[in-house]
Parts: C-alpha cells; sequence; structure tokens
C-alpha cells in the first residue's frame, strides 16, 4: 500500500513538472497548448490550474470553430471547479457562463436559459442584486430571450445591461454591443425605425472613439446596412455592407465566417435589387467559406443552402435548385 502511494505521489509530481514546463516552453503559446497542460495538471492533481487551463483550451478551440472539442474542454473546466469550488462560486459561475456562451453560440438551446439564471443568481448572491459585475449576464439572459422569442422579457433586460454600462463609460463598446442587441430585437420585430435609431447610436460611439477598422464596427455595420435592405433603402445600404467587409478582411481575413457573413449580407442586397449574378457570386462565396470553417452541419451553414435554393427559384434555375436541395436533405433528413 504505501509502495502504491508513492508511486502514485510520484506520477502526480511527473504530471506537475510536465505541465510547469510546458507554460515556460509554450509561453508564447498557451492557448493552442492549454488542453494538454490541463491534461498534465488533472493528472497532477493541479485542480485548480486543471480547470483555468481547460477554459483556456474551449476558448481556444471555439476561435477555430472547433466546437464540440471546445465544448468538452469548458464542461471539464466547470467539473472540476464544482468538485473543488462549489457550485455557489464566482469560479465556477464564470467556466459555467462560457459554457453557456458556446451552447448559446450553437444554438443549443436546451440548457442555456438555466445556465444563464444560475450564473446570474450566484453572481446577485456574492455581489449583490444592483452590482454592475451582473451587466453582462443580464445582458446574455435578454439575448437568449431574444433568440427564442420572449421579446419582453429581452427587452427588459437588455435595457437594463444598457443602463449599467452606460453608468460606467457611455462611450465604451459595451455601451454599443448593449445597443446593437436592442437593434436587433427591434428588427426582428420589424420597428425598423426604431433598430436604425438604436443602431445609429451604437455606431456612433464606434466611429468616434474607436479605430476605423475595429471589428465591431462590422456587425453594427451590417445590422445596419440590412434595415436599409429591408426598407428597400439600397444605396444607404451598399457603402455600409461593403464598409463591413472590408473591416472583416482586415481583422480576419478572407476565410473567416464574419467574412462569409458580410458576403451574405451583400448578396441579399444584389438579389433585392435583381443583379442576380453578383447576388449568386457572394452567396457561393460565403457558402464556401462557412462550409469549410463551420462545416456542412452547422446551422449557418444549412441557412445559406437555403438562401442559395431562395436564389436559384428567384433566378428560375431549375437544375441548379434541386442540386443545392439534394444537399440539403443529405444534410437535414428531410
Amino acid at each position: 500500500v504505501h509502495l502504491r502511494l508513492r508511486l502514485c505521489r510520484l506520477q502526480q509530481r511527473l504530471h506537475q513538472n510536465a505541465a510547469e514546463a510546458m507554460e515556460i516552453v509554450y509561453a508564447d503559446h498557451l492557448e493552442e497548448n492549454a488542453e494538454e497542460i490541463a491534461t498534465h495538471f488533472e493528472k497532477g492533481n493541479q485542480l485548480d490550474k486543471a480547470a483555468a487551463y481547460y477554459d483556456r483550451a474551449g476558448g481556444f478551440y471555439w476561435g477555430e470553430f472547433l466546437l464540440e472539442r471546445s465544448k468538452q474542454n469548458f464542461q471539464k473546466s466547470v467539473d472540476i471547479l464544482e468538485m473543488t469550488s462549489g457550485k455557489t462560486s464566482t469560479e465556477y459561475a464564470e467556466s459555467l457562463f462560457h459554457l453557456g456562451l458556446l451552447l448559446h453560440y450553437m444554438r443549443d438551446f436546451t440548457l442555456v436559459e438555466s445556465i444563464y439564471k444560475q450564473v446570474l443568481d450566484i453572481n446577485v448572491a456574492h455581489h449583490g442584486q444592483n452590482s454592475p459585475l451582473l451587466s453582462p449576464y443580464i445582458n446574455n439572459l435578454g439575448r437568449f430571450y431574444k433568440d427564442i422569442g420572449l421579446y419582453s422579457d429581452s427587452e427588459r433586460l437588455l435595457k437594463r445591461s444598457l443602463q449599467i454600462e452606460n453608468n460606467i463609460s457611455p462611450n465604451s463598446s459595451n455601451v454599443a454591443d448593449r445597443l446593437n442587441n436592442l437593434g436587433h430585437l427591434y428588427s426582428i420585430q420589424k420597428d425598423y425605425l426604431k433598430a436604425e435609431k438604436t443602431y445609429l447610436d451604437a455606431l456612433s460611439i464606434l466611429d468616434k472613439h474607436y479605430d476605423s477598422n475595429f471589428w465591431f464596427t462590422a456587425t453594427v455595420l451590417s445590422n445596419l446596412g440590412m434595415i436599409y435592405v429591408f426598407t428597400c433603402r439600397y444605396s444607404e445600404a451598399e457603402p455600409l455592407l461593403s464598409r463591413a467587409h472590408n473591416i472583416n478582411v482586415v481583422v480576419n481575413g478572407t476565410e473567416h465566417p464574419d467574412c462569409a457573413g458580410s458576403l451574405s449580407c451583400l448578396s441579399r442586397l444584389f438579389l433585392a435589387q435583381g443583379d442576380y449574378d453578383q447576388a449568386e457570386t457572394h452567396i457561393l462565396n460565403a457558402f464556401s467559406i462557412y462550409e469549410k470553417t463551420l462545416g456542412t452541419s452547422h446551422y449557418i451553414t444549412i441557412r445559406t443552402i437555403e438562401s442559395i435554393i431562395d436564389l436559384y427559384h428567384t433566378m428560375g434555375d431549375v437544375d441548379s435548385e434541386e442540386m443545392y436541395k439534394t444537399k440539403l436533405g443529405g444534410l437535414t433528413g428531410e
């Protein structure tokens, strides 16, 4: 028994040494090596460090669009912190929040509401009902309600988070983010006047206080540009959507899903104007990027195939329409 304990302690120490050595060797590349470092810390019984690195690995794989692997790492972090810190700790809550954000992004809605509420409740217990630290949790619960159609609940929460951020720093990108979320809520409800004003307020903050190629500016430009497409103000939409795409190219390169998103928006503009050749070129480029980065089963890729089918139907290109319907059927089983 004593020999077994000594061997166990020796193995743990070897794993600790391996993890600490990797921290030094990969000091400039910790994110991409975080999963392996976490595994060594876990086997070395350094569980808090293991949880932190699993969380970092989850973020890294999300950025690489390896979403299932990201989910696995976030879940490992959550499981470890539940065991070491308890389900009422802020450390556990933050790790759980990251898992909730990923599930929200993946449109895996089953657990999202309960996760966001649990995280919010933990932080209220630690910081109080009126703490500004609650803002991100309130905001994302509001975003979730927007995405599932609970619009009045969504607006109440998004406005509450916006007020908190305004009190902290009225010219911050957090304020622009909350305004963008509200703008999207109004857009979904087809209240285009209110959506336009809200997006313009967000854009004003970003253009005045951030670099011209700030990544989030592209998001707001795309959303505002689509309001102009919906309301047939095409000459106002085109420069906004083109600027958004140019920012995405500068920030992310040409093969990133954000670039595909801005190409999709431009395609919708060209389709609305009856420029079918340009609409086809842009949507097919977007599909190619989504297929390579997100995979064929991702909901955005499937939604893009549906847009391609609609385009070919409008163009009267029956053969191409049927080809993409067959592709879609193979992915959805319909």
